[in-house]
């Protein structure tokens, strides 16, 4: 992801593009790693590991809310000749 990316219309498609729209997301909002998870009331390291892509998705969907993210997501439609997607905002 480029620094010029505009972090209001992210769609990561890898587990490393995620945590860079989370590296993103903190760094556009002006906090440190270390300000970030004694927000969320976890460990620096937990948020390292999720900025490289690694962790668990309950601590990522935690952070991405603290942060003010809008989570969408798609899920393919059952019909896949129609090309729909389904979105779920959390």
């Amino acid at each position: 992801m480029s620094k010029n990316a505009d972090i209001r219309s992210l769609t990561p498609a890898t587990p490393e593009e995620m945590g860079a729209a989370l590296r993103a997301l903190r760094e556009a909002r002006g906090m440190t790693q270390s300000q970030l998870a004694i927000a969320a009331g976890i460990s620096r390291p937990t948020v390292i590991n999720l900025e490289r892509g690694h962790g668990q998705a309950d601590n990522l969907i935690r952070l991405l809310k603290l942060l003010g993210a809008t989570i969408t997501v798609a899920l393919p439609a059952r019909d896949e000749d129609e090309g729909e997607e389904i979105g779920i905002e959390l």
